[in-house]
């Protein structure tokens, strides 16, 4: 009688957190394919850009186009090429993507956990507090509300690899055999990863190899063989993701595709200096963790907050007190993640990377983790109440973190970008020339690809800037295409700077705060005729 009540209590719960899940999706959706252009900023915009541009020229280098920190070989942009290639839409491209995106990520941590979590509730709690762990009001205006299933979700390719090298790796550690699907796909993650910029060597290659490194000195200690036969596997794949990581970042080094990278070189002082590095840690950590969300808002928040947060210490105890032997299971891929963060924070300190909340996304699927730990762990009473807790949460964290951004997205008022997007668009321009931290990209974006955004920073205006920017929108003659958009604030540096050039700034219109002028010549530099001669002297063009 009891195992069947415990059936039925699975089916239940199972079926509940489904719904819940499904929810969230239908969140994801609505916003992907409903409210791009509404929350479209500049790196999105940049994303459905340079996807276009792949498409159009067959390449995932498209010329006269900077990439900053990262490459993309296998992120939510090259697949966003493919699908512009089939819709010839910026924007429904994107969405396309990244809805396979999530679906890949949904699939990869399944496939991770499955050979150790038995229960399907457990399972599928694990991906729901994955899908919940992230919680602030106006959640799709924040960096880490944007991360994994929203717009161009940004860090999803790195996710997934993630959970395939982890879930590969750890089933080395148990079973001898080959495996060589699992192995391909793992060694081409790791190579495409590599190629796309150092941060997966961060996240996955780096705690694997420590992981090892343990390994070895557990056996040294007990004064064993270090990689005895029938025990080499897991030392062999990593030295294959590591090789395999190297061969891309090597690759990149030696086509030369430009870039502008926060990297550089190594020093403990670099930047902010070590105090600076401190406070940063700190308030990326109060972050990602939902304790400056707690600080902000309260409420419901602090449910939030000290759930997951239990969830997490809770787990951590649990592992520590296994400590005296190896890991398995889903404490290898705790452990994994922890020493993950652990690398990321290590980065910062050590080189010119300056933290920030993002670079710790390993956080979310580490709370995914101690979910199922604790869940596989706790007495029947005690998981049906962690259960109920979790979909509960899960439910309203839907209300209060998505809410008034769906309100947005389903309101029928048009914001001032849009307002813009259709006055250009109606009037026959082709250009968009703005500051980037205002509406530019967003106005363009509107316009599903009828625009194309140029932009400038705030510290100088008509400076095209030098990094995810298309340098090919600001040749002498484009000026007569272009409709430049001004912040009021901006309006005397933009007369004066005109006036320097002997060019002459004309208003065309006004929406709310912005002012819509045509120029008689080209404003915007450095342009890209001189960028394309510095390239054909065989030079590096200004930027």
């Amino acid at each position: 009688m009891t195992d069947t009540l415990n059936e039925k209590h699975e089916r239940a719960f199972s079926l509940i957190i489904i719904l819940v899940l499904l929810a969230y999706f239908a969140v994801f959706a609505i916003v992907n394919f409903a409210g791009f252009a509404y929350f479209c900023n500049a790196d999105m915009y940049e994303d459905t850009l340079v996807a276009r541009l792949m498409w159009e020229q067959k390449t995932l280098f498209p010329e006269n186009y900077i990439f900053g920190n990262q490459y993309y070989v296998i992120a939510t942009p090259v697949f966003a090429a493919l699908f512009y290639g089939l819709t010839g839409s910026m924007n429904t491209a994107m969405a396309l993507a990244t809805t396979l995106m999530s679906l890949l990520i949904v699939l990869s941590l399944g496939w991770m956990i499955k050979p150790y979590i038995k229960s399907r509730s457990a399972r599928l709690a694990v991906l729901l507090t994955l899908a919940a762990a992230v919680y602030v009001p106006h959640i799709l205006e924040m960096d880490e509300g944007q991360l994994f299933f929203v717009m161009a979700s940004y860090y999803a390719c790195y996710l997934i690899t993630f959970f395939f090298l982890a879930g590969d790796y750890v089933r080395a550690r148990t079973d001898s055999s080959l495996r060589p699907a699992a192995l391909a796909v793992s060694l081409v993650l790791s190579f495409c990863t590599g190629m796309q910029s150092l941060r997966q060597t961060c996240v996955s290659i780096l705690p694997i190899l420590a992981v090892e490194a343990v390994s070895a000195l557990r056996r040294l200690i007990a004064r064993e063989r270090l990689w005895p036969k029938g025990q080499r596997m897991p030392l062999c794949r990593a030295i294959g993701y590591t090789a395999a990581n190297i061969g891309g970042v090597l690759l990149m080094k030696l086509l030369r595709v430009p870039n502008q990278s926060i990297y550089s070189d190594a020093s403990v002082l670099d930047g902010t200096g070590l105090n600076g590095k401190l406070w940063r840690f700190i308030a990326a950590s109060r972050t990602v963790s939902g304790f400056e969300c707690v600080k902000n808002n309260g409420g419901f928040f602090v449910l939030m907050f000290v759930f997951f947060t239990a969830l997490l210490i809770a787990a951590a105890v649990i592992l520590i007190r296994k400590a005296k032997t190896a890991p398995e299971g889903i404490g290898a891929y705790w452990w994994l993640s922890v020493v993950s963060l652990l690398a990321v924070i290590a980065a910062s300190f050590f080189t010119a990377v300056k933290l920030r909340a993002i670079y710790l996304f390993i956080y979310y699927p580490l709370l995914a983790l101690s979910a199922a730990i604790v869940l596989e762990r706790a007495a029947p009473k005690l998981r049906c109440a962690l259960l109920i807790a979790l979909c509960v949460l899960s439910a309203g964290n839907i209300y209060f973190s998505y809410g008034d951004d769906l309100r947005g997205v389903l309101s029928e008022s048009k914001t001032t970008a849009e307002e813009i997007s259709s006055y250009a668009v109606e009037n026959g321009y082709e250009l968009l020339y703005g500051n980037i931290a205002y509406l530019t990209p967003n106005a363009a974006a509107y316009s599903d690809g009828k625009l194309i955004a140029g932009c400038w920073n705030d510290e100088i205006i008509f400076h095209a800037v030098p990094y995810l920017n298309t340098r090919d929108v600001y040749r002498r003659t484009d000026y007569s295409r272009a409709l430049f958009v001004f912040h009021e604030w901006e309006l005397d540096a933009a007369y004066t700077e005109a006036a320097g050039s002997g060019a002459v700034l004309t208003e065309r219109a006004r929406f709310g705060e912005y002012v819509l002028c045509t120029s008689s010549q080209q404003l915007m530099y450095p342009t890209t005729d001189i960028i394309e001669y510095y390239v054909s002297m065989g030079m590096e063009p200004p930027r």
